[in-house]
């Protein structure tokens, strides 16, 4: 579904490599505002569309170069289609990365910034840390954090129930054995 292709000479290993994942064929309404299906709309009114969709993480990095970048658009009211990949993406921490807690020039100890990325910036979600609730993100989700050392779980949790967990383990490494 890719909008551009290219023919090139490869070796027989790369005629092995899966098309590009990141564009999709989706169905819009005439204006290309809202997302479709055939069991929601009148078939005359459906428009198809090669999409260029990004996961969440890739997406927000991607659009901080290139403006022009466009999410998939909403489901149409009562249209709502099933959804194969979780739109909700962790940037900070990555995976399988222990955080040091930051101190300032004169020792005192700071605040982590966690951040993730919806398909959906307007989403909100809501953060928890452990079995404590951090706060809810819209449209920016950046979550400041006072925390010991430690590992915690980290649950993050949109409106419409999409949960991604990770564990964290955080570290001051100024602090005294």
């Amino acid at each position: 579904f890719c909008e551009t292709s290219d023919t090139t000479w490869v070796t027989k290993r790369g005629l092995k490599t899966a098309p590009c994942p990141y564009h999709q064929r989706i169905h819009t309404d005439p204006s290309h505002n809202l997302r479709v299906h055939q069991d929601c709309s009148d078939g005359s009114q459906i428009i198809a569309n090669n999409w260029f969709v990004l996961p969440p993480a890739q997406a927000w990095y991607y659009s901080e170069q290139h403006p022009d970048y466009k999410a998939l658009p909403k489901w149409k009211e009562g249209c709502q289609g099933a959804e194969t990949e979780n739109p909700i993406d962790l940037i900070y921490p990555s995976r399988y990365t222990t955080v040091s807690v930051p101190t300032s020039i004169n020792g005192v100890k700071q605040k982590v910034i966690l951040e993730a990325a919806h398909n959906r910036p307007e989403a909100q979600m809501f953060w928890h840390l452990g079995s404590m609730f951090l706060g809810t993100t819209q449209t920016f989700h950046q979550m400041e954090v006072d925390v010991a050392e430690g590992t915690y779980q980290l649950v993050l949790t949109d409106e419409q129930g999409n949960t991604v967990q990770q564990s964290i383990v955080f570290v001051d490494i100024h602090s005294s054995p």
